[in-house]
This record gives structure tokens, C-alpha cells and sequence, in this order.
């Protein structure tokens, strides 16, 4: 099998497996690869989950739906982003960004479309976007995303 197969097959696995259960850390996951007959090391293990767009929840680790279209989209949505927000800022499980009227629902379009897990869902004022997020600690990346977009 070539290495780009076993790749690929490791990555079938891996978002079977994360599908499937509910995984808090790495030798877990590693554990359940084993098992699965793929043995594999810590950083091969690292540089697949964040290929696959693999991030850490509260509820363990989910696999992102997004695809490579949808990582170009969310950083044009990004850059258009940068141009709009005026501020962001938080507060408990609340992101609350600041636009000008006329951009409010431009903006509040670009962060639906990115259908992060972490948020709730998003609540348009004439200059104010409230996203509620599942838990403080989400808020925060949230907030660091969008920080990192302006």
C-alpha cells in the first residue's frame, strides 16, 4: 500500500472511530487505532487530526464537516471580516461584535456560514451581533477565531 493509501485509509478510520466515540485525549485515540490494526505515533496522530479539521469540544473531539472548499470560504469570509468588525468582545458564553448598521447582517451571514459547533446561534441588533456559544471556553476560541480574522 502507498503512502498517500495508508494515509487515506487512516484517516477513513479516524473519522470512523471519532464518529463513533466519544475521545477526551490522544493515547485513547491511539488505543482504538491499535485496535483497528493502524499503529501509528503521537505526532503522525497530531498532524491527521488537524488535517482532518479536527477539533477539541467540551463533548471530546468532533470532526470539522468542513472540506477544503469550505476552509477557502471560511478565510474569504475572514477577510471580509477584517473590513466590517469594528470590536469584539466577550463575556461568559456570549461573543458580541460591534458593525456599522449597514453591515450587520453582511457580517452575521459570514459567521453563519462558517457553522461552527461552538455556537448557538446568531442574534443581529442595527450595529450589534450577539453568538451565543455552548460553554465559556468556547466563547473564548470563538472569539480568538474571529479576533484573528480582523
Amino acid at each position: 500500500m502507498s503512502i498517500s493509501a495508508e494515509k487515506e485509509a487512516r484517516h477513513k478510520i479516524l473519522r470512523e472511530i471519532l464518529s463513533r466515540n466519544r475521545i477526551v485525549n490522544q493515547p485513547e485515540l491511539l488505543d482504538l487505532l491499535a485496535v483497528e490494526g493502524i499503529i501509528s505515533t503521537q505526532a503522525t496522530l497530531s498532524r491527521d487530526l488537524r488535517e482532518l479539521g479536527v477539533r477539541k469540544s467540551d463533548a471530546g473531539w468532533v470532526v470539522s464537516s468542513a472540506g477544503p472548499v469550505e476552509r477557502v470560504k471560511a478565510r474569504l469570509i475572514s477577510t471580509e471580516m477584517r473590513r466590517l468588525v469594528q470590536t469584539i468582545e466577550r463575556s461568559g458564553t456570549f461573543v458580541v461584535l460591534a458593525v456599522a448598521p449597514e453591515d450587520t447582517d453582511r457580517v452575521a451571514g459570514a459567521i453563519r456560514a462558517l457553522q461552527m459547533p461552538e455556537i448557538v446561534g446568531v442574534a443581529t441588533t442595527r450595529e450589534t451581533i450577539l453568538i451565543p456559544c455552548t460553554t465559556a471556553t468556547a466563547a473564548r476560541r470563538v472569539q480568538r477565531q474571529l479576533a484573528g480574522s480582523r
